[in-house]
């Protein structure tokens, strides 16, 4: 008896040890991998990116609606910068978002009323607010007395750190992929303003919403955790193969294309079924060869699978991947009280 208590005693002394490494290993193996979270001089790096032009046309993504969990609600108003230190998020950050996408040159964000099917698009994006710090404590102004009595409080109140936890959960388009998700926190002080944050683009330009908003710490930091979400959402996507379609099957010959991709005579390519809706199907059917190409187009043979099972509009994976280029950074501060040098001609990590 006393002999199975023991058994039984090690054995779960045992289990719990072997639990308790695999959490610490896993919880220090994300930490080496995906930082969670930049403060003030690592985080100003991220509020003015100077994308490079990449080699190839730009990956067209659905950008979905943004979710906000942060507790703060958003809303549609015009304001001077003051505001956005108290207030409520500016409704306009889906477009800002969305303008630093484009600024990035990688990703070309598709108007969602023009989208009729999922061909349109590679990937779905969306962003999700998860926490939102203020500097002062949250004061909407939307009542007159209300508003007198909070800007008499704030007189007196040292503004504090403003902090940004921002998600991006990417999808599949018409390309497949994993779900893929990652957050970030970015925490900035008045002391780590830029005088130059991220330029807009055509698009978002005259909006002056944006304009003023990226005037102030929340706004800085919303970009700062945007940009570096972008950067990560690049460098994740880079390693996807690249694909090209079957344009005819004409007597088991295969007739490909690709948009800004070459092939080589001889090389064996995977295969996949066009899905529903135009989606690659998840796993490769089969495998063809390429006997004739002409830049962006060859022509094939079915290594081990019957021609007559290939359709028109199904995929052929491409050996190469897309190119990237890190971007770098600048900073110019804004404060006399910045403790951050200038920084240029860096790429962040």
């Amino acid at each position: 008896m006393l002999l199975k208590i023991c058994q039984r005693w090690f054995s779960l002394g045992l289990m719990l040890l072997i639990v308790s490494r695999f959490l610490s290993a896993e919880d220090s193996y994300q930490m080496e991998v995906t930082p969670s979270q930049f403060k003030h001089q690592q985080a100003a790096n991220f509020t003015n990116m100077h994308w490079l032009e990449q080699p190839q046309s730009a990956i067209n993504i659905q950008l979905l609606p943004l979710k906000n969990f942060s507790g703060i609600p958003m809303q549609k108003r015009i304001e001077k910068s003051d505001y956005y230190y108290h207030g409520k998020i500016p409704l306009d950050i889906q477009s800002l978002f969305s303008d630093l996408v484009i600024a990035s040159r990688y990703f070309n964000p598709v108007n969602l009323e023009s989208i009729r099917e999922s061909s349109i698009f590679d990937y779905q994006f969306q962003l999700i607010i998860e926490r939102y710090q203020l500097p002062f404590e949250y004061a909407p102004d939307d009542i007159l007395w209300k508003e007198l009595k909070a800007d008499v409080d704030r007189w007196h109140v040292e503004p504090k750190s403003a902090s940004v936890k921002l998600s991006l959960k990417i999808t599949s388009g018409q390309r497949h992929l994993s779900p893929w998700f990652q957050s970030i926190t970015m925490t900035l002080s008045d002391c780590d303003l830029n005088q130059q944050p991220q330029a807009l683009t055509y698009k978002e330009n005259a909006n002056n919403i944006i304009r003023e908003y990226a005037k102030t710490s929340p706004g800085q930091t919303f970009i700062a955790a945007s940009n570096y979400l972008i950067l990560q959402a690049i460098q994740h996507i880079s390693q996807q193969h690249r694909m090209a379609k079957v344009i005819s099957n004409n007597h088991n010959e295969l007739f490909i294309k690709s948009k800004d991709s070459s092939f080589k005579i001889g090389e064996q390519l995977a295969l996949y079924y066009k899905s529903t809706g135009e989606t690659q199907s998840a796993l490769p059917v089969g495998n063809i060869e390429i006997i004739k190409t002409y830049k962006t187009q060859a022509v094939a043979y079915p290594i081990d699978i019957r021609v007559d099972q290939i359709k028109p509009g199904d995929w052929v994976q491409i050996s190469e991947t897309h190119p990237y280029q890190a971007p770098e950074f600048s900073f110019e501060k804004k404060n006399s009280c910045s403790q951050i040098a200038m920084i240029e001609n860096n790429q962040p990590g």
